[in-house]
């Protein structure tokens, strides 16, 4: 069987149809307002444009014009399909239904003549919607960090290429700038949209997925409240870590009595607001981790003993400063507590096999060697020699 380009377009459309038919399926829960909506019903438009533009037994002017105007409104729903699931607002329905409805006045004409000026508008609209589609991908891969966005973006890119010059060459023949237009009725071209449309129409999926994935594994190593390293998350860190290290121990001062006397939920701002001050202060590559109730650990890849106790004295001072500017803010009602403040304790070393908790219990040593010193002290073990 031989495979020529009116098979390859047919059998892109029916995949494209599919592709957005299992988008449209998967979000059925999420209503007409979801972005499988928007990009599934697009991508369906698409396959059926493509296959009414491919269909011999209507008038070639007319499924030109038809066929075109379907493929259009689908990219349209695309783009906006694209937009919500990179989170950002679609555009306003009237913007949308007016620059479609522009785009798609030259399509209105059946004229034989015209036919290579339309396929170059047509082709041209494409990119731009396009275009339109891989800016807004590729923002979203840069700002989530997202493989998977990155090769959304990339098709887009793709197909935005191949629209500019099939788009250029029929523009050239109408022009009469030259003679040939075997671009696009080149079997290669017709592959190349075939391989780019249906595996983009799943791309989207991957890219959900890819983001639920994420989403998961910080609900599974992150502390809700603060955003610090949990102790799962603590321990696949500790997994990963070789090398001399910097550990910088800490422990709130009198923040139980806060708690009492002011409920949980100042307790929980508090935190908060610690959690914040120690990330101000923290050094490029360190991670932040919360052990449990208000003990905190900042840990410093590549730190000498020295540096991380300079480091841990700036925390102590970020965390005092901190809390009693949000005291002063706060009305006076936490007025008559004693300020909450922090103890730490500091040890560095090699953190490979064992040696992690062996630092982390001489971090611990020295924590309590600045409890009982009076508080709000950074203590280093090897103080003790």
């Amino acid at each position: 069987m031989q495979l020529d380009q009116l098979t390859i377009y047919v059998l892109t459309a029916l995949f494209t149809i599919i592709a957005g038919g299992v988008t449209l399926a998967s979000g059925t829960r999420e209503g007409v307002a979801g972005w499988r909506s928007f990009w599934g019903g697009g991508y369906v438009m698409l396959g059926i444009g493509m296959a009414v533009f491919d269909l011999p037994a209507l008038d070639r002017a007319f499924r030109v014009s038809a066929g075109a105007i379907l493929t259009l409104c689908g990219a349209v729903l695309v783009t906006q399909g694209v937009r919500l699931l990179a989170g950002r607002n679609p555009h306003s329905p009237r913007l949308v239904a007016a620059l479609l409805a522009v785009s798609l006045v030259p399509l209105l004409s059946h004229d034989p003549a015209h036919r290579l000026q339309r396929i170059a508008y047509i082709d041209y609209t494409m990119m731009i919607a396009d275009i339109w589609a891989a800016v807004t991908a590729l923002r979203l891969a840069r700002h989530e960090r997202l493989r998977t966005a990155w090769m959304l973006g990339g098709t887009f890119v793709l197909t935005a290429v191949i629209g500019f010059g099939r788009g250029s060459l029929s523009g050239a023949v109408a022009l009469g700038m030259s003679s040939h237009f075997d671009f696009i009725n080149n079997i290669w071209m017709a592959m190349a949209l075939a391989a780019c449309w249906p595996m983009r129409g799943n791309l989207p999926t991957l890219v959900a997925a890819e983001r639920a994935e994420r989403a998961l594994l910080r609900l599974a190593t992150e502390d809700a409240l603060t955003g610090a390293l949990n102790r799962t998350g603590l321990n696949r860190l500790r997994a990963r870590m070789t090398g001399c290290a910097g550990l910088i121990l800490i422990d709130l001062d009198h923040f139980k009595t806060l708690n009492d006397r002011m409920g949980h939920a100042e307790g929980d701002r508090t935190l908060q607001l610690v959690a914040a001050a120690v990330r101000e202060v923290g050094v490029p590559g360190s991670r932040f981790a919360r052990l449990g109730g208000d003990e905190f650990l900042l840990v410093l890849p590549g730190r000498s003993l020295a540096l991380t106790a300079q480091t841990a004295d700036r925390v102590r001072a970020a965390v005092e400063e901190a809390v009693l500017t949000h005291r002063r803010s706060d009305s006076g009602r936490s007025g008559d507590l004693p300020p909450v403040t922090a103890s730490i304790g500091v040890a560095s070393g090699n953190v490979a096999g064992e040696g992690f908790d062996r630092l982390l219990a001489e971090a611990d040593e020295a924590l309590y060697r600045s409890k009982r010193a009076g508080r709000n002290q950074v203590s280093l073990v090897r103080d003790a020699a």
